[in-house]
């Protein structure tokens, strides 16, 4: 019982943590990408693989923009519900990746990336909040290059949004 209470203390330390953290939501979709390992090609040189013809490539692009439309359309959403209710702070991350992976997984379904490897991100978030509390994560360390290449999804679609399928 003794160690149940002692993890239990650690834990909630994690969270108290996260709450003292300052996070611009703006954020969230690099963040989300990069803690679920997600890539999307948005653009077409995005694409890593060069071996694809043409066709190949725009047929990738146009799949990986609609599904990138549901994933930043549900968690600007769930963003909207638990920044405003618990501030602008990483807990308020925590809410949204947890929330994302476990009760709306008829959309992240949806998507390709998550649906190919379910069970792997339900304790993705869990393991983000460990590795901001070991970094020792605060205001003064640099979120850009913590998240590196993922800062591309940043206000992505929001900026392209009127290019975005073109036709």
């Amino acid at each position: 019982m003794r160690n149940f209470e002692n993890t239990s203390i650690a834990f909630s330390s994690k969270l108290q943590k996260l709450k003292e953290i300052n996070f611009d939501k703006s954020y969230l979709v690099p963040l989300t990408c990069k803690i679920f390992n997600l890539d999307f090609a948005l653009e077409p040189d995005w694409i890593k693989n060069s071996t694809l013809d043409r066709y190949e490539i725009e047929r990738k692009i146009e799949k990986d923009r609609k599904e990138f439309v549901v994933l930043n359309d549900l968690i600007n959403w769930l963003s909207d519900e638990y920044f405003s209710s618990l501030g602008d702070n990483m807990y308020a991350a925590l809410n949204v990746l947890t929330d994302l992976v476990s009760n709306h997984p008829y959309k992240v379904k949806k998507l390709k990336q998550f649906s190919q490897r379910s069970d792997f991100y339900f304790y993705r978030p869990t393991e983000w909040m460990i590795d901001m509390h070991e970094r020792n994560f605060d205001d003064n360390n640099n979120l850009d290059e913590y998240l590196g290449e993922y800062l591309k999804y940043q206000n992505y679609y929001e900026k392209n949004r009127f290019n975005f399928f073109p036709n």
